[in-house]
C-alpha cells in the first residue's frame, strides 16, 4: 500500500475549490499534482504561481510543513538503551 503526505495546500489560505479539483490563487485551473503529492514544497517557487507561494493559515500549518520538507527539522527519535 502506498502512503501519500496530505498536501500542504489544505492548511493554506489561498486554497480554493474542492478535493476533487483543488484549485488555488495561485494555480486557479488546477493545482499542479507534484504538489498535491507533497512531491515538491510550494514554500518555494515553481513554475506558474505567479509569485504565489503556500502562506499558511496558522502555525500548526507552517509546522507541518516543515515537518514535511525540512527533515533537519524533525525531533530525532530518543535512542533506545539495549541494555
Amino acid at each position: 500500500m502506498t502512503s501519500v503526505a496530505t498536501p500542504i495546500c489544505v492548511g493554506c489560505t489561498r486554497l480554493r475549490g474542492d478535493l476533487l479539483f483543488p484549485r488555488c490563487d495561485a494555480y486557479p485551473q488546477g493545482i499542479p499534482r507534484v504538489i498535491q503529492l507533497s512531491e515538491m514544497d510550494h514554500r518555494l517557487a515553481f513554475p506558474g504561481d505567479q509569485g504565489m507561494q503556500f502562506l499558511p493559515r496558522a502555525e500548526s500549518d507552517a509546522a507541518y510543513a516543515r515537518r514535511l520538507f525540512d527533515p533537519s527539522d524533525s525531533v530525532e527519535p530518543a535512542p533506545v538503551d539495549m541494555a
